[in-house]
């Protein structure tokens, strides 16, 4: 055993008289103890006598001080690991092994006066937490460590864990009993013993829909930032009465982008958390205000025998400027249930990478879309500039 048991220690301390100094000492294997028997004066005229008694062993000798004599050493396992000084009688212990615990007796002109009991420990190192497989709902981690800990510590995030966690072994093992995307974070194990401490940390991640919900997060964005767009445009075209085609052509695709992109939000969102009933309704209003502004445009590509600028104003133009209080106010909510589950859940983390990433590919979308609309349009203008000539030189 690595030290003595406490009640023979005990024994022994209180079998030796009330009248010498008694006190406990800690100290570390591997490293030097002091041993300081606290005595007043000047003993380096007196005669000294350190022994040591193990826990199954009788006393012996592993120091002996007579004035004006060489200090002898007749134990051969302390022999060469003292550190005398014959003025206060203290004893220093180098290199300390785990046999050397058990009780130090001083004694001065063959009258003690000090009994130490050293009490060794091992520093605690090499600590890791090892996952045992789950069992449905339910994670067990256990805290190993190098050494002697006498003392196992749980926390999560830095702080307590709650009474939805079982110790076990002593606190040793941790057992998770409740939704693991409920439980997830840094779990710190915190071993301690007398003469040191060690951690180990392990991080719970969650599995499964972080990729479901990095897209309802990059549809919701992108459809409100288009639907953000494609409305104050329109607004600030009204308010200028301007009237340019290509512009408004490009606010009526992005418009079209924003309710797709809210569409699949919505799509994913039920995928996810089921079809509740505002999800629908939801779903369903994204849907006709969808055809609804689709149609004008389809049936203008048909040829149908309406009116192009009647089509274009009466038709599309209304359902710009609707769409923005119905798509804006539906992503921003997507977007915020999104953003409270995850910070619930074990998805926190997505949050950091999935909304810049959003807006990055919300704006490159909206740009291409403006770009492609342009480039369309004038491409359109020059075949008809083209078209036009070629009919003014046939004319000639």
């Amino acid at each position: 055993m690595l030290f003595c048991s406490h009640f023979l220690s005990l024994f022994l301390l209180l079998s030796l008289g009330s009248s010498e100094k008694q006190k406990v000492v800690i100290g570390t294997i591997g490293s030097s103890v002091f041993l300081d028997p606290e005595h007043q004066g000047d003993l380096s005229r007196s005669e000294i006598l350190w022994t040591f008694t193990s826990s199954n062993k009788s006393p012996v000798t592993i120091l002996d001080y007579v004035p004006g004599k060489p200090v002898e050493e007749p134990n051969e396992q302390f022999r060469s690991r003292l550190q005398f000084n014959a003025s206060t009688g203290c004893l220093l212990v180098d290199r300390i092994k785990p046999e050397d615990q058990g009780v130090y007796n001083f004694d001065v002109d063959e009258r003690r006066t000090t009994t130490i009991e050293l009490l060794l420990f091992y520093e605690l190192s090499k600590t890791f937490i090892r996952n045992y497989s789950a069992t449905g709902n339910t994670l067990k981690l256990t805290c190993e460590v190098k050494g002697n800990p006498h003392k196992y510590e749980w926390l999560k995030n830095r702080g307590e864990i709650s009474q939805r966690h079982w110790l076990i072994n002593e606190n040793r093992s941790l057992i998770i009993l409740t939704d693991l995307t409920n439980e997830c974070g840094t779990y710190t194990c915190v071993a301690t013993n007398p003469v040191s401490s060690a951690q180990a940390n392990y991080t719970l991640n969650p599995s499964g829909a972080s990729g479901e919900d990095s897209i309802i997060i990059i549809a919701s964005i992108t459809g409100l930032v288009s639907s953000l767009v494609s409305h104050s445009g329109s607004l600030l075209l009204s308010w200028l009465e301007k009237n340019s085609n290509q512009v408004f052509q490009s606010l009526i695709n992005c418009n079209i982008l924003s309710v797709v992109a809210t569409f699949v939000a919505l799509i994913s969102w039920i995928a996810i958390n089921g079809a509740a009933f505002i999800s629908v309704v939801a779903l369903c209003t994204v849907s006709a205000l969808f055809l609804a502004i689709i149609t004008p445009i389809v049936i203008l590509n048909f040829g149908c025998s309406f009116n192009g600028k009647f089509q274009r104003t009466k038709g599309s133009q209304p359902f710009i400027a609707l769409s923005g209080f119905i798509i804006i106010p539906i992503s921003i909510t997507v977007l915020k249930e999104e953003i409270q589950q995850n910070n619930q859940s074990c998805h926190t983390s997505i949050l950091t990478w999935s909304i810049p990433i959003a807006l990055l590919v919300s704006c490159v979308i909206i740009m291409t879309v403006f770009l492609a609309t342009y480039r369309c349009k004038y491409h359109r203008n020059e075949n008809a500039s083209i078209e036009v000539r070629q009919q003014d030189n046939e004319d000639l």
